[in-house]
């Protein structure tokens, strides 16, 4: 499971991840830093410390210089997020209520391709945490 992120956490796992997503781009406290101008060079340093003791980056070396990259995708940690608000909740079945009820219709017919997706996997197996069939999934009426 991952662990939370503090607002500014977040901001500099945004820029992290807006680099290498696109571009595989890592990037040294300085870039960081420039990309969030109402934060100090240190205090981004700092957040990158810590941001490596929580595992979500790894720092590499190129040359001289200090790189920072995202060592999960923003999907990999959303999806841990949600994975985790679901296996906290004491009713999962009103908490999943909520989250789809929740959805757009745009948002609603992504979650029911992903769906389809999974259960389309060679091998997956509900009763082993796999692929949930799309037979048990009930319809959602979408306004």
């Amino acid at each position: 499971m991952s662990v939370p992120l503090g607002p500014l956490e977040e901001q500099v796992m945004n820029v992290l991840w807006r680099s290498c997503e696109n571009r595989d781009l890592p990037l040294t406290v300085r870039a960081v830093a420039d990309q969030l101008p109402e934060s100090a060079y240190t205090t981004v340093a700092t957040v990158l410390g810590n941001l490596m003791r929580k595992e979500m980056v790894e720092k590499l070396r190129s040359g001289r210089l200090l790189l920072y990259r995202p060592r999960r995708t923003r999907a990999e940690y959303a999806a841990d997020r949600m994975a985790e608000a679901l296996a906290t909740s004491r009713r999962p079945h009103v908490t999943l209520d909520q989250f789809i009820g929740a959805l757009t219709p745009a948002q609603h017919a992504e979650l029911v391709a992903a769906l389809a997706r999974a259960s389309a996997t060679p091998g997956a197996d509900p009763a082993a945490g796999g692929a949930v069939g799309l037979a048990r999934v009930p319809e959602i009426a979408v306004d």
